[in-house]
C-alpha cells in the first residue's frame, strides 16, 4: 500500500469541476440544482482504471448517483460526443478548455461545487 506521506508532492493547482453541453441544451445557460444535475443523461469519463472523479467521490458521499448513460475513457472526444446528443459531462475546467468550442459550461448550484487538487 503506498502512503503519501512517503512520497514528496507539491501542489501545483487547483481546478474547478464544470458541466458542459452543447450550446442548445434545454440545460444551458440555467443554473442546474442538485435535482437537475443528477437527473440529465450524462457521459462520465473514466480516465480508465479504477480512479474515480472527485466529483462522483462526492455525489457518492451524498449518497447520490448520475443517470450514466455512457461512459468514455477520455476527455478527448467528448466534444464531438455532446455536440450531437443530449448528454452532459462534467470535467475539470482545464482540462476541457482546448476542446470547448460549441459547447456551454452550465452553472452549478453552490452545493454541486467540487474543486479538485
Amino acid at each position: 500500500m503506498i502512503q503519501e506521506e512517503n512520497f514528496y508532492h507539491r501542489h501545483l493547482l487547483d481546478d474547478q469541476y464544470v458541466c458542459v453541453m452543447r450550446k442548445s441544451h434545454l440545460l444551458a445557460g440555467r443554473r442546474l440544482g442538485v435535482n437537475d444535475y443528477v437527473k440529465a443523461s450524462h457521459s462520465v469519463v473514466t480516465y480508465g482504471g479504477t480512479w474515480r472523479s472527485g466529483y462522483l467521490r462526492a455525489l457518492d458521499e451524498r449518497g447520490l448517483s448520475l443517470n450514466q448513460v455512457v461512459t468514455v475513457p477520455s476527455i478527448s472526444d467528448l466534444r464531438h460526443i455532446l455536440l450531437g446528443t443530449d448528454l452532459v459531462s462534467t470535467v475539470p475546467r482545464i482540462g476541457l478548455l482546448p476542446r470547448a468550442i460549441g459547447l456551454q459550461f452550465a452553472n452549478l448550484a453552490r452545493e454541486l461545487l467540487v474543486e479538485d487538487h
